[in-house]
């Protein structure tokens, strides 16, 4: 709904493209926000952060620093 690109999975994780960034400000304004997630840069996934599923409450934070987000990147 957020527009991200997401990869399939069967794990207890996902890969994630953001709409509006690359994948490396995306992960620098998630952490700058203290949300961790992983960026993995100079590789074939760099346009994607890894995004481990939480609990819901990380997971409602997680979504609300993404809102912010992309609400600043598509004013």
């Amino acid at each position: 709904r957020l527009g991200f690109e997401v990869l399939d999975s069967k794990t207890n994780f996902l890969f994630a493209a953001p709409p509006a960034l690359s994948g490396r400000e995306y992960y620098e304004q998630l952490k700058d926000r203290g949300v961790l997630v992983r960026y993995f840069g100079g590789s074939r996934l760099s346009p994607y952060v890894r995004i481990t599923i939480g609990s819901d409450e990380e997971m409602d934070v997680f979504l609300e620093k993404t809102r912010e987000i992309l609400k600043e990147a598509n004013p």
